[in-house]
């Protein structure tokens, strides 16, 4: 189940006490868009941090999976010192983006002539 709106997380020991949920999901470039933040970007004032810890502590009374994704080291490292069980090293726009750097590479090098 995926806990991404502010309401979610509120209420969310009751999503990971639910019968049948064994896992929640935290997107945080959705749960930053709904915040009215940058998607991909460190919150300075540490929200999405707290946001996060309150999702692992009410996963871990109840006996429920986090999953996450992690865009950056510090994002990486903040998330495993949390004990979250499953960390996805990367998102589908860094899959696109690092597509795009590999056909633009291919492109030039065949325009130069190589």
């Amino acid at each position: 189940m995926q806990v991404e709106p502010p309401e979610a997380i509120d209420n969310v020991d009751a999503i990971t006490a639910t019968p049948g949920v064994d896992a929640v999901h935290y997107g945080s470039a959705d749960v930053q868009l709904r915040r009215d933040r940058a998607m991909y970007e460190r919150d300075v004032d540490a929200v999405e941090d707290q946001d996060l810890e309150t999702i692992v502590k009410a996963a871990k009374a109840n006996g429920t999976f986090v999953v996450t994704g992690a865009v950056a080291p510090d994002t990486l490292s903040f998330w495993a010192s949390l004990g979250v069980e499953m960390i996805l090293a990367t998102e589908e726009y860094l899959f696109i983006m690092q597509g795009s750097a590999s056909v633009s590479e291919w492109a030039r090098a065949t325009l130069a002539g190589k």
